[in-house]
């Protein structure tokens, strides 16, 4: 196994502990909106346009949700506000491209 797959392994082991302990940290919440993004993305090639309106709220969702676990310090950093504003800033435009079937709007359609 390579070392960047062991690692993968090991935080996802991790995670399922805390996760069963009702441990909350932001990393988990990272996890999680990796997840949600990788499922919108995958609608790239061929939107399923509904699914892609259900991932993009769960997606929104999910970084909201890491803004509410992130330490104060995290969360008024500038680098971590201009990630999670400018993600939700990305979804909030697919309504629009999902109305006019535009795939070229916005990544992730």
């Amino acid at each position: 196994m390579s070392r960047a797959k062991s690692l993968e392994a090991m935080r996802a082991s991790l995670s399922r502990l805390r996760r069963e302990n009702a441990v909350i940290v932001l990393a988990d919440c990272v996890l999680d909106a990796n997840t949600s993004m990788d499922a919108l993305f995958a609608h790239d090639e061929k939107p399923d346009w509904e699914s892609v309106l259900a991932g993009a709220e769960s997606y929104r969702a999910t970084l909201r949700r890491c803004d509410g676990v992130a330490a104060p310090g995290i969360r008024g950093h500038p680098e971590f506000r201009r990630l999670i504003d400018g993600a939700i800033a990305s979804l909030d435009q697919i309504p629009k491209s999902v109305e006019t079937r535009d795939r070229d709007c916005c990544t992730g359609c």
